[in-house]
């Protein structure tokens, strides 16, 4: 049978350890080496006998033993929502371009965007406020006058945060980077949205770039973590 991964989840290799971000719970788990190896081989085939010679020939056990624990992990995988029989139905892609809309009123736009997400986490929870974001359309137009665009923005999205208080500060980038990915979408910028993480020790941050630099940000972070999830522009 086949497995895929769930549509809710993304996942990335780190220093031979499998880092999980459950955006239906906001949880990260990571599997050791072992369970790494079950989940890429569980994922690249769909023959049992298949999977579990080649995870026998790694790790030099039993197969009697393999085929057990393999069966173990798979259910684990299955009952935390990880894994799914079908393959997902839903396709992230990058949504349709559109002309750039009218860019007055940064201040109030920025402070709306701040409260808009800050409200839709609270309520609906992070993976309908992910999603949320990854079907926004990205801007087309606006090739001149792109770095003073953004050089305005970001000064008024720091006017607008002195007067937004994020209930998780100061650890809020979740919330703070999703703000201001949409703010920017908004006037015409298409920027990214990601997440990274580190495995030692294990930590998480989530940011935005604009032509490959992190904007509104510390830079040192992008080069301190993995990227586990891109909203594409």
């Amino acid at each position: 049978m086949k497995w895929y991964a769930a549509p809710d989840i993304f996942f990335t290799d780190i220093q031979g350890f499998l880092v999980i971000l459950d955006l239906r719970n906001d949880a990260y788990f990571i599997l050791d080496p072992v369970g790494t190896s079950m989940w890429h081989a569980m994922l690249a085939s769909d023959d049992e006998a298949e999977i579990t010679a080649s995870l026998q020939d790694k790790y030099a056990v039993e197969a009697s033993r393999m085929r057990n624990d393999l069966t173990l992990f798979r259910r684990r995988c299955i009952t935390q929502g990880f894994l799914q029989e079908n393959e997902p139905g839903r396709k992230a892609g990058v949504p349709e371009r559109v002309a750039v809309g009218p860019q007055h009123f940064l201040f109030f736009r920025a402070w709306w965007c701040l409260f808009r997400t800050s409200r839709v986490l609270h309520k609906n929870g992070l993976l309908h406020a992910y999603r949320t974001c990854a079907d926004l359309p990205v801007p087309k137009g606006i090739t001149a006058a792109r770095d003073d665009l953004l050089r305005r923005s970001l000064a008024a999205f720091s006017r607008a945060e002195n007067f937004f208080l994020l209930k998780q500060a100061p650890k809020d980038c979740m919330p703070r980077s999703l703000a201001l990915f949409r703010f920017l979408r908004s006037v015409g910028l298409p920027v990214e949205h990601c997440i990274g993480v580190r495995r030692f020790p294990f930590f998480a941050h989530a940011w935005v770039e604009y032509r490959g630099d992190l904007v509104h940000d510390n830079p040192s972070w992008q080069t301190m973590f993995t990227t586990l999830a891109r909203i594409p522009a």
